[in-house]
């Protein structure tokens, strides 16, 4: 029989549907879907999510000790930052030549101030970026072909979880209902969510421009 899910998960859902869509159809966004994101847009892209997993992951793997529903809900195979600092190296990016640009140190602010002030929130942010991998091994094919890269190497960030994929969802989702939250706490990881859907917008946004500018710039 297949689990119904609902509840907190259709109220992330709803709560978001707007920036998510707005999200989907940034030029980053719809570009790396499609296999035509540069190959340096790629780069910047992952390096500037370095730091936004980082610090994300870094609360959760300390909170989830302290936190009954994160250590309920949160599992080491959320865990991307691993996969972004190996997909970096494969383009020869060293994560001691990354910096964050100013949106986000502005994110990570966000997820620091939230992992003191409400930790729950923080589950918002993560439904955010799990349901951002539901689409992503054909993601993967695509950048695979577009910057010519050797199986399995570059793109573990983009499908992390291969023929699992569809299963991890199902069992996020599963947990997040069977958590039990109450009203308000959902509403805290909502509100968290929505946000985190708005700044990667920013983010997007501000990657874009500087690389315009990068291409601009005349060759020393």
């Amino acid at each position: 029989m297949r689990p119904i899910i609902d509840g907190v998960m259709r109220q992330l859902a709803g709560a978001t549907a707007e920036p998510q869509r707005i999200l989907k159809l940034h030029p980053v966004s719809r570009d790396l879907a499609a296999g035509l994101l540069s190959r340096s847009t790629y780069v910047a892209w992952l390096s500037q999510l370095f730091f936004v997993h980082r610090a994300l992951e870094w609360h959760l793997g300390r909170l989830r000790a302290v936190v009954p529903a994160l250590g309920f809900v949160v599992r080491d195979h959320y865990f991307h930052t691993p996969a972004i600092a190996s997909d970096l190296a494969c383009f020869g990016v060293g994560l001691q030549r990354l910096t964050p640009l100013a949106p986000t140190s502005v994110l990570v602010e966000m997820i620091d101030g939230l992992a003191v002030r409400a930790p729950l929130a923080l589950l918002g942010l993560a439904y955010v970026l799990e349901d951002a991998k539901n689409g992503g091994r054909q993601m993967a094919k695509r950048a695979r072909l577009a910057y010519r890269l050797p199986p399995g190497q570059g793109v573990a960030f983009l499908d992390p979880y291969g023929e699992a994929q569809r299963q991890r969802w199902l069992d996020f989702k599963i947990d997040m209902e069977a958590t039990g939250f109450e009203p308000a706490e959902v509403k805290v990881m909502a509100d968290a969510a929505v946000m985190m859907c708005k700044a990667m917008i920013h983010l997007l946004d501000e990657i874009v421009a500087v690389e315009r500018v990068t291409r601009r710039a005349p060759a020393v």
